[in-house]
């Protein structure tokens, strides 16, 4: 078998396996180059003979073939080499070289050894006597004098009372901010907004909404198609259009005081103001609604 029906062998091999050059590169950290040398029978861009077995027989086991006994049964094509010896002297120098970093280290480290132990030392002395200084002042605190009563307590007596005082104080102020909040429940329960209906006539209803805010919000919400106009208090239009069935829009009333709804199709449109469902008093097919919104008194 040549180099060249090697390499095809190898070649197809590799694509037996799903494997692209690139792949091979990173499974056999070989380079793509010496890949492509030995799929094409190219040895001669190899760094050397040794290199070209070496590389054949790994580029062989990773693909699923016998590198070894590719190797021998083409032993001529891919020839032996006398190399393995200065792979071998080269391997014995690298390892003198680690040896010699490895002792130079550890002579480092024992001429360090003294300084080390003498650091212990000192930071075991200061920790010492940083430990006798808390333990001196933890027993001078065991004790206090009230100084208006002139009675010794211990420290523990004195904790207790602060911690009694310190519930009584919270629990007045508990008290406190229930009450307060008791009378915020019920002004606001006073200033509940109401809508009330003043007039109907025809098509048109009015309708006055008491306690309502300064900022109203308006949601309007088609069950079916239905058109719908909104006009704040000068006729300026707020919205104006037709909705589909679902379709929401939230308007926002700032500071108006009356605001008039034309609805095209009442019984398919939905009202709330500020989140309180509007029922209307006259569910005709097309009808005005008027809102007087009467804001709630500070």
């Amino acid at each position: 078998m040549s180099v060249n029906e090697i390499g095809e062998k190898l070649k197809q091999a590799r694509k037996d396996k799903g494997y692209s050059l690139d792949d091979l590169q990173q499974i056999t950290k070989i380079q793509k180059r010496y890949l492509e040398a030995i799929e094409e029978g190219n040895l001669d861009v190899m760094p050397g003979k040794f290199y070209a077995r070496a590389f054949i027989k790994q580029y062989a086991d990773t693909v699923g073939l016998d590198g070894d006994q590719l190797l021998s049964e083409n032993n001529n094509e891919v020839p032996e080499t006398h190399e393995e010896a200065y792979t071998e002297q080269l391997n014995t120098s690298q390892t003198r070289v680690r040896t010699k970093k490895s002792n130079d280290i550890l002579d480092k480290l024992i001429s360090l050894l003294p300084t080390i132990i003498v650091t212990l030392i000192v930071l075991a002395i200061m920790v010492g006597i940083w430990l006798a200084f808390s333990n001196n002042k933890a027993n001078k605190e065991t004790r206090m004098i009230d100084t208006s009563s002139g009675i010794v307590v211990s420290k523990a007596e004195s904790q207790a009372t602060s911690e009694t005082e310190s519930k009584e104080e919270s629990t007045a102020s508990s008290t406190s901010e229930r009450k307060e909040e008791k009378k915020d429940k019920e002004k606001d329960k006073e200033k509940k907004q109401t809508i009330t209906n003043e007039s109907v006539s025809g098509r048109d209803s009015v309708y006055t909404v008491q306690n309502a805010p300064a900022s109203s919000s308006l949601t309007l919400t088609a069950t079916n198609p239905a058109w719908i106009q909104v006009n704040d208090e000068a006729g300026a239009s707020l919205f104006a259009g037709t909705m589909v069935a679902g379709q929401t829009e939230e308007i926002k009333i700032e500071g108006a005081q009356t605001i008039t709804l034309i609805l095209g199709n009442a019984a398919n449109t939905k009202i709330k103001l500020n989140g309180e469902d509007f029922v209307s008093a006259n569910p005709l097919a097309t009808q005005n609604v008027q809102l007087k919104l009467v804001t709630a008194a500070p």
